[in-house]
């Protein structure tokens, strides 16, 4: 803000001249007495997403403390991450109200008298964009902000204690309204969720439960059997364990990152050759089946249908190719009994753990069950249910466009407040 822009009453401090600064360390994790059951917050990059820190993930103790340059923080103290892949998108600032410690990739500012720490705490989140894009240092291989730079900019203060208190006051109230449409939104949005598992989870076990059969599956309606991915797959095929690259070539690759949510998201394709020599082996045909096979836990297992888009496509080793038998199962309607909460709970009855991954191999895949009613009614039974996930989506997208509104309003009431627009 220039002078001539500042509100009557008001001028502009640089952040060096508003309280001392300090930065942070990480105790020796080779040193167990400065982490074992320690109690002291230790703050760093992940622990900064919400506006006020009383704690953080880790921990560590008075021997980490005195053995280390993470020294205690004092409570009303403004936090800035000054070194993170985060500094791409956003500038994260937080204010303490606790006593914590931080580790290298912050910077403390302690306020002194006479500046209001959640003055300066807003002021700091009304000026984040700008600090980002003005301070941040050129030529470095992690997203770093300059500290000299950061203490040089200046951001506008009411001369008073009792103005700054109370325009924090009157953020913190128009705030307010705003974060409880974002809870409220995200709220819905979980709620939108379960409804959708809840859509599967009914079209695909037929309705209300009847009860149990001996082996503890569910009882299914008259007319329906319990089969198997085995007993109605033509084929069941892991995907290509060749290296892939980046430039566009004649096979898109499919990984698993690309199936999510019963969809295939074409993005971040990797791709092989047209000199590659297994394309007509392993290219997908429309209604193929992929399943993640090897995933972190809560997405091994998901499924999606290849609908022809992207167009060539070939998949890789960590999928399995599922390609049913027409007459006896419609695969729209296999991969809601896949992703549904029976599915699910097959899945993680037969997982496996492998260095950090969770695992499926196709032999499990094959004894998968599937509650199978005739044809026309998947058929049937798959329409409905993608109908409801469309109405479902759309739901979604807007309670995504109205969180996305509230936050920008969010940015507004900020930036009004310290061009002078609440006073």
């Amino acid at each position: 803000m220039t002078t001539a822009a500042l509100p009557a009453g008001w001028t502009s401090v640089a952040l060096g001249d508003i309280g001392t600064w300090r930065g942070g360390g990480t105790p020796s994790k080779a040193r167990s007495e400065f982490w074992a059951d320690g109690d002291i917050p230790w703050v760093s990059a992940k622990d900064m997403k919400t506006t006020f820190i009383a704690d953080s993930q880790d921990h560590i103790t008075e021997a980490g403390v005195s053995g280390s340059a993470a020294k205690r923080v004092p409570r009303d103290s403004v936090l800035f991450v000054t070194r993170s892949g985060i500094l791409r998108n956003t500038l994260p600032v937080a204010l303490t109200t606790a006593e914590v410690t931080v580790n290298q990739d912050l910077k403390v500012l302690i306020p002194l008298e006479g500046y209001d720490p959640k003055f300066v705490l807003y002021a700091c989140l009304a000026e984040a964009d700008d600090i980002r894009e003005t301070c941040q240092k050129a030529g470095t291989t992690v997203e770093s902000i300059d500290f000299a730079a950061l203490r040089r900019h200046r951001i506008a203060v009411p001369s008073t204690l009792e103005e700054q208190s109370r325009i924090v006051a009157r953020i913190e109230e128009l705030l307010s309204d705003v974060d409880s449409g974002i809870a409220d939104s995200g709220a819905a949005a979980r709620l939108v969720g379960r409804c959708r598992q809840a859509a599967r989870n009914h079209l695909t076990l037929g309705g209300i439960s009847r009860g149990v059969e001996a082996d503890g599956k569910p009882l299914l309606p008259d007319g329906w059997r319990w089969s198997s991915i085995g007993d109605i797959a033509e084929l069941v095929q892991y995907g290509t364990g060749d290296k892939a690259g980046t430039s566009p070539t004649a096979f898109p690759v499919l990984r698993m990152g690309n199936v999510r949510d019963g969809r295939i998201l074409p993005s971040d394709l990797k791709y092989m050759p047209a000199s590659w020599g297994d394309g007509k082996k392993y290219r997908l045909e429309h209604g193929d089946i992929l399943f993640n096979r090897t995933n972190s836990p809560e997405l091994v297992g998901k499924a999606a249908v290849y609908a022809g888009v992207p167009e060539d496509a070939v998949f890789a080793s960590y999928l399995i190719r599922v390609r049913l038998n027409p007459s006896l199962a419609v695969p729209e309607f296999v991969i809601h009994c896949v992703n549904s909460a029976f599915g699910r709970g097959y899945v993680a009855s037969v997982v496996s753990q492998q260095v950090g991954q969770a695992n499926v191999n196709g032999t499990k895949l094959k004894h998968f069950p599937i509650p199978l009613p005739p044809v026309d009614e998947q058929r049937r039974l798959a329409e409905r249910a993608d109908n409801l996930l469309l109405a479902l989506d759309s739901i979604e997208g807007d309670l995504a466009r109205s969180a996305r509104l509230a936050r920008s309003l969010r940015r507004s009431i900020l930036k009004s407040a310290f061009s002078g627009q609440l006073v």
